[in-house]
């Protein structure tokens, strides 16, 4: 696997296919890492493939000429327009609702924006809101006291998005192609070494069974393990249930106990299949299937809210074979302790917060409006008018569960402007964290010292800390820009002769990276992550061989 992800950035240099492929996936945060587990993933679950599957990147190197023109194009309507798009953005003339001046957001739409028109090659992995920049602008921008100009530049944007969307089909092609390659491979080096996995020997055993058209495997089985008890039967991949019904399955004198929930098998993630679970089922009598009524880990009234929930359709699951059943709380089991109120009355266990879908035409709007309705709701349950076991809501009883780090990021920092602390755990990579985006900027800027928009980007970063007018004091100043030169070279020059260990030291004593970091609310969290970047760059670049533009 590692192979593959080097031969790409050899390749990268001298085939455009490549480099936009390369450029496109490490723009998303993709690297071998990210590969090894989906490859793994494939290799270790039967009959499984990555989707979609009727894309490759052959098929789509035809958009990549399209897609330069156009950025040529749009960068030359940017120069025509872009004087008359920055007031309109920046000096609060398009229609607030759509257009929320002055937020978080809006302030990295714009970065975005100027970002991609600071690249000197086009971009694939864009915003999903740089459609704001098209002629959304137009459309929504408007308002009865300003009428915003049908500009060129607006649906040149909408022509580059669209061509954008089209080649980032290039990440399933590209990791479909790996599959292929490494599962040749690997069969390869198994018939080489005369070796048999873990799955082949699932697969053997599957055919062997399948094809023994007199039954003969499959009785002597079942005359040897007459019985056969199956926990987590959810996790049960076809493969293995296919070996088990062949032994079992009709048979007298013999039984397979099957034990497993099937709301746990919409897990996937975790190996669960529920098509599995459900021909299972289907084999098995309604005077064969028992099932538990009790819920002892729960309190009643969770159970109820649960139980209401799922009961408002008859569908729940979306599958017609897929039932739900009700839960019950045990009578001889005390009630588990609730969350109440001043006044001692239990407040509901299972709550939903609605909001209006009708307000929104984009989901990064809502995300926004609904971390500010969590931290609001998290300052209540710490307000000292909710008690728990008695005693007032503290932050340590509160847990938050998001599906992506970045979610979990974000309702920190909200919660941070409001005073809440928390920790964050999560198992999402480093190489998603924003020092990781920013670090990548510093040591491309290094890299590629002749590139001034690049070096811009950098300094821009909150790692070197530079404001807008830091920056527009570099344009009047020759002799603080050459300073700067001199030291980006002086940090490239160790790079190339003491390796990343020595370079990353200097970036951050020459930068005072760390100290700027130590004032930061989140310190501890940024540094760690920094650092740890640190480490895992040093360890791949001494594992790898890697030179400095590796």
């Amino acid at each position: 696997m590692d192979d593959r992800w080097r031969s790409l950035m050899e390749s990268a240099d001298e085939i455009e296919l490549d480099w936009f492929t390369l450029d496109y996936l490490t723009d998303d945060g993709f690297g071998p890492d990210e590969l090894r587990k989906i490859i793994e993933d494939v290799l270790t679950h039967p009959r499984s493939k990555v989707v979609p599957d009727n894309v490759s990147r052959a098929d789509l190197s035809k958009y990549i000429e399209q897609l330069s023109t156009t950025f040529i194009r749009l960068k030359e309507l940017w120069e025509k327009d872009g004087e008359e798009i920055s007031d309109m953005y920046l000096n609060g003339k398009l229609h607030g609702t759509y257009f929320k001046a002055g937020s978080n957001t809006w302030k990295e739409d714009w970065q975005n924006l100027l970002e991609l028109m600071d690249s000197a090659r086009p971009k694939i992995n864009i915003s999903d809101r740089m459609d704001r920049f098209g002629t959304y602008m137009k459309n929504k921008g408007s308002k009865s006291a300003f009428e915003v100009p049908d500009l060129d530049f607006f649906k040149q944007m909408d022509a580059y998005i669209e061509l954008a969307e089209k080649l980032s089909y290039l990440k399933p092609a590209f990791i479909s192609e790996s599959v292929t390659q490494v599962k040749a491979n690997f069969e390869q080096q198994k018939r080489s070494a005369n070796v048999l996995s873990y799955n082949d020997l699932l697969d053997i055993t599957e055919s062997g069974l399948v094809n023994d058209r007199e039954g003969i495997i499959s009785r002597k089985l079942s005359e040897k393990f007459p019985l056969a008890l199956v926990d987590e039967f959810q996790d049960t991949d076809p493969v293995q249930y296919t070996i088990f019904r062949k032994i079992y399955f009709g048979r007298k004198r013999t039984g397979l106990f099957m034990i497993g929930d099937l709301k746990q098998a919409i897990y996937g993630f975790r190996g669960a299949d529920i098509f599995t679970y459900l021909s299972a089922r289907a084999d098995v009598t309604e005077g064969q299937a028992y099932h538990l009524l009790h819920n002892y880990r729960s309190s009643k009234g969770m159970i109820n809210g649960v139980n209401d929930l799922f009961t408002q359709s008859d569908n729940s699951f979306l599958l017609d074979k897929l039932e739900f059943r009700s839960a019950s709380y045990p009578d001889d089991k005390s009630d588990k302790t609730y969350l109440t109120n001043r006044y001692g009355e239990k407040v509901n266990p299972l709550q939903f917060i609605s909001l209006n879908e009708d307000e929104y035409s984009r989901k990064p709007d809502v995300s926004e409006d609904l971390y500010e309705v969590i931290s609001n709701e998290i300052l209540h349950l710490l307000s000292g008018d909710l008690l728990l076991d008695g005693t007032q809501v503290k932050e340590k009883d509160i847990a938050i569960l998001v599906r992506q780090g970045k979610e979990g990021e974000a309702i920190q920092a909200a919660l941070r402007e409001k005073g809440v602390s928390s920790v964050l755990r999560s198992r999402s990579s480093v190489f998603k964290t924003k020092e990781a985006e920013e670090l990548l900027r510093i040591l491309s800027a290094v890299q590629k010292i002749s590139y001034e928009p690049g070096i811009r980007a950098a300094l821009a970063t909150s790692l070197l800390g530079y404001t807008a007018e830091d920056l527009l004091q570099l344009n009047s100043d020759e002799q603080q820009w050459s300073d700067l030169i001199l030291k980006l070279s002086e940090i490239t020059e160790r790079w190339e002769d003491s390796g990343i260990d020595a370079a990353m030291g200097q970036l951050l004593d020459t930068f005072r990276i760390i100290e700027r970091l130590s004032k930061e609310k989140a310190a501890e969290r940024r540094i760690s992550n920094l650092y740890h970047l640190a480490e895992v760059l040093s360890k791949t670049a001494k594992e790898q061989k890697f030179d400095p533009r590796s």
